[in-house]
Order: structure tokens, then C-alpha cells, then sequence
């Protein structure tokens, strides 16, 4: 077998808990740049969140924080009781997108996690997934379009967009005006993620054991013709 080969075989029977632990390093490493500014480190952490902000808002109000008095500050408008709202810590209006991109926290807030709360549910069911389905020897069934649709994208989508008429205007106003919290992102952000795994790794699978089973048997064979020689 050529090296192509010997790859090709060795990832098709790895991909779930590769692509995994890829995803799961990616999500831990959201923890450096707020690490690196606690500890005064601020040129090193812009690096990091700047990395990040290509993926994700980083609105501070909607992202967790650490080496703080609190884990988030969210909005008053979530009307989350006894919690520092975010107009309190930061004396800014929500409306102001720009400052709340850039805003990472101080000393007494602690610094923010370089992904938001819904996008860090997201990543990190996606690699929990992955490595389950590894585990189970790839068995897991698949799941209908549909049931992605009504367990992994509704959700999220109900949550994310019917927050939107509370951040600009020019809406109707018969549209309530709302702010998830960081519970509900957390929850609607883990379906997205877990159901979107559950309804790609076995699709993933189906594609792949065709060429693992021929590899198998290539490399069997391989083995087979050098124990004789």
C-alpha cells in the first residue's frame, strides 16, 4: 500500500474523533485570549480575538467571562434578577454594536471568552458528538432532514431572530420586543450543534466504509503476500 493509501485507511476509520478533537482544541483555545489579558498580556489576546471575531459577533452582553465577579453581563432587557446587567458594568447602551464588539472586559468584570455563549455550545456539542459517535463503532443512526429541522435549526433560529427587533429599529411594532438569555443561547446553541453531528457523521459514515472496507481488504492482502515472501 502506498502512503496515500495507508493515510486514507487509517483516517477512514478515525474521521469522528479527528475531526473531533480538532473542533474540541479549537473551542478550548476561545480560553487563551481572556487567560492572556487577565494576566496583563493585552497585544497577545487582541491576536486571539481578532482570530475569533471572524467567526463570531463577541458581543459582550451574549458571550460568558471569566476571572470576574460574574460569568456574563447580559442586557437589562433580559431582566435576569440579581445580576450586574451589562449597561451597568460597562455605563453604555446595548444599541452601541461596536463598543460591545470591542469591549473584553476589565479587572472587576474579568475578560470575555473569544466565542459567544451560543456559538461555544455550538462547537463544543459538535466535538462531544464526534467522540460519542466514534465510541458507539460508528453505529449511531442517522436522522431525517426534518427532525434536524425541528430539534437543530428551529430552535435557534426562533431564538436568534426574534431578538433582532431589540437591537435595531425601523421594525413593526406589533413585534414584541425580547432578550434571549444566556441559559436559552447555551441550550439553543448545544441542539444546533449535537443535532447538526448527529445528521452529518452518519451521513460521513455511509460515504467512507465503501473505501475502508476495499483498504481493508488491500491491506490484508498486502500483509498476506509479504508473510509468504
Amino acid at each position: 500500500m502506498t502512503r496515500t493509501e495507508r493515510f486514507a485507511y487509517w483516517f477512514s476509520n478515525s474521521y469522528a474523533w479527528f475531526i473531533s478533537l480538532v473542533i474540541l482544541l479549537f473551542t478550548a483555545s476561545t480560553l487563551l485570549p481572556p487567560v492572556f489579558a487577565a494576566n496583563g498580556k493585552n497585544s497577545i489576546a487582541m491576536v486571539g480575538y481578532k482570530f475569533y471575531s471572524v467567526l463570531c459577533h463577541q458581543l459582550a452582553f451574549r458571550s460568558y467571562f471569566i476571572e470576574g465577579e460574574q460569568f456574563f453581563y447580559p442586557r437589562a432587557q433580559a431582566s435576569i434578577p440579581d445580576v450586574m446587567t451589562y449597561e451597568e458594568l460597562t455605563g453604555m447602551p446595548a444599541e452601541d454594536i461596536v463598543f460591545a464588539r470591542l469591549f473584553i472586559g476589565n479587572e472587576k468584570a474579568g475578560y470575555k471568552i473569544a466565542l459567544c455563549q451560543r456559538d461555544l455550545a455550538i462547537y463544543l456539542s459538535l466535538g462531544l458528538f464526534g467522540i460519542i459517535f466514534h465510541l458507539s463503532g460508528k453505529r449511531i443512526k442517522g436522522i431525517r432532514w426534518y427532525v434536524w429541522f425541528l430539534i437543530a435549526l428551529f430552535p435557534i433560529a426562533l431564538d436568534g431572530v426574534s431578538q433582532l427587533p431589540g437591537l435595531s429599529a425601523g421594525w413593526p411594532d406589533w413585534l414584541p420586543i425580547r432578550e434571549s438569555t444566556p441559559l436559552l443561547r447555551t441550550i439553543t446553541g448545544f441542539l444546533f450543534g449535537a443535532g447538526t453531528a448527529w445528521y452529518v457523521y452518519p451521513l460521513m459514515e455511509e460515504s467512507i466504509k465503501e473505501t475502508r472496507f476495499a483498504l481493508k481488504r488491500k491491506k490484508a492482502i498486502a500483509e498476506k503476500f509479504y508473510e509468504q515472501r
